[in-house]
Formats: C-alpha cells, structure tokens, sequence
C-alpha cells in the first residue's frame, strides 16, 4: 500500500479533483497551467489496495477524487485508420464496438476495461458524422455501426450531439 507523502510537488492535505468535465481543481480552485494538466492525465493510477485513484509523480503520491472517468478524449483522427488521443496523450484506434452513449456523453471503452469520456470538440466531431434511420441514431467507423440511442418515443431519448437540455 502506497504511503500518502507530500514533498516538494503537492501539498500536504490539498483536495484534489478531476471534474466530470475534465477539469483539474485544487481545493476548490481550478488548475488552469496546461502543463500541471497534462501532467496529471500522465500521471493517474488506480491504487487496488486503496480503491482509489491517485497521482505518482516522482517518489510522491496523493490519492484524488475523480468524478466521472479519468481518461478523457482530447482529439480525434477520423481517416482511414481512426484513431482517439487521450489527454494523456496516447492514443488508440477508434473502433465502433468500442463506443457507449449515455446520459448524454459518449465514452470509449480502454484496452484496460475503463473508458475515456469525450470532451466537447471530439464529441461534436464524431456527432457530425452521426445518421440515423427508422429506430436508431448510429455512427460508422470503417464500415462499423454502433446504434448511439433509440429514436426519440414519447419521453426517449434525444438526438445524440444535439444540444443538451437544461
């Protein structure tokens, strides 16, 4: 089990957060330094001992709170090999199977079993590319379908990538 420490980096007994929306925040503030950022999203580990997520950077680690999902897509390559980065960085193949619309977000599913949520520009990228037909609103991905949501019924769901309601 690792030890909570704090050093030099974090400091002792701060709170941090990863937003649904994939903001960093701090007790109570946002991290705005795009560095610390993409340091974090490299940063996340799960702590099986804990059932927590939480940052290593160097010899110091602090478990944090994560609201949604700590993977996010940040960027989408939509050729002839479709490929998602992550705000890690990484990157993987965009595949239909892969793909899960709820609630109003859309989420890749990870080699590792977690899954990545799409923040807003990749989102309404793939959303461009949506059809529906008499049943389902869908997306393909080199020649893939994967059905996003039923046709809006009475009290159904909505078109995905429309604007969410209020």
């Amino acid at each position: 089990m690792p030890q909570e420490r704090s050093g030099t980096f974090f400091v002792k007994g701060e709170k941090i957060v990863l937003k649904k929306d994939g903001t960093w925040v701090a007790d109570g503030i946002e991290i705005t330094h795009e560095q610390t950022c993409a340091l974090f999203y490299k940063a996340i580990h799960w702590d099986p001992t804990e059932k927590k997520f939480c940052l290593k950077v160097g010899y110091e680690t602090i478990f944090i709170e994560v609201e949604d999902t700590p993977h996010f897509v940040s960027s989408l390559e939509l050729g002839a090999k479709p490929r998602a980065t992550l705000a890690s960085a990484a990157t993987i193949a965009l595949q239909a199977a892969r793909l899960k619309y709820e609630y109003g977000n859309l989420y890749l599913r990870l080699d590792d079993g977690l899954r990545a949520k799409f923040l807003s520009a990749p989102y309404y990228d793939l959303m461009s590319l949506l059809e529906e037909d008499d049943e389902f609103y869908f997306l393909t991905i080199s020649a893939e379908r994967v059905n996003l949501a039923p046709k809006a019924r009475a009290g159904g769901a909505f078109r995905p990538g429309a604007p969410k309601r209020p």
